[in-house]
């Protein structure tokens, strides 16, 4: 992932009583990304950041606006509304490069540094406010492609049959099979 320093928060000169900052996550942020399933989108970020004690700080990410998808029916863009709010741990240590635990709630900085990058944080959060079947709503989809499709469950449908209407013979045959296993 290539990002500037636009996305990294700086510790060492975090207030006492903590810092807002606000991210506007564009087409260009997350066409930075390669591979990933997000084509673009129009999210606001909102992060407060605040020092819990020594080497320690509390990130509060707060995330919401729409996402370009491919529908996994049409498989043509759509638009994916998200909201998602969590809190990550910061720790310095040290360490020579940015590590996380096995929950992700937990970043450790090096002392000499004292920045951390959110970009990849901004990333993962909105790829996982996104549903596991993402489809247009009734009527959205691409006609074209919903055309095609009815057509593909048409001919699926007659392969099942011969052209009496009756079962396809091999499913006969397995039932044989089960029946004389009983």
């Amino acid at each position: 992932m290539k990002t500037d320093d636009r996305y990294k928060l700086n510790l060492q000169n975090l207030p006492d009583e903590g810092e807002r900052l606000s991210f506007d996550l564009d087409d260009e942020f997350f066409a930075s990304i390669e591979g990933g399933e997000i084509k673009g989108g129009d999210v606001e970020v909102e992060v407060f950041a605040q020092s819990v004690g020594q080497g320690a700080y509390e990130v509060e990410i707060e995330m919401s606006g729409d996402l370009t998808i491919q529908c996994d029916r049409c498989l043509y863009d759509m638009s994916q509304p998200i909201e998602s709010s969590e809190v990550v741990r910061v720790k310095t240590a040290e360490v020579e490069e940015q590590s996380e635990d096995d929950d992700g709630e937990l970043i450790s900085v090096p002392v000499d540094t004292m920045s951390v990058d959110l970009a990849r944080h901004f990333y993962e959060t909105a790829a996982l406010n996104i549903p596991l079947r993402h489809v247009h709503e009734d009527g959205e989809c691409d006609e074209e492609m919903s055309k095609r499709l009815e057509e593909m469950r048409a001919v699926n449908a007659d392969e099942r049959t011969n052209d009496g209407g009756d079962t396809d013979p091999r499913w006969n045959e397995l039932k044989k099979l089960i029946d004389n296993n009983k």
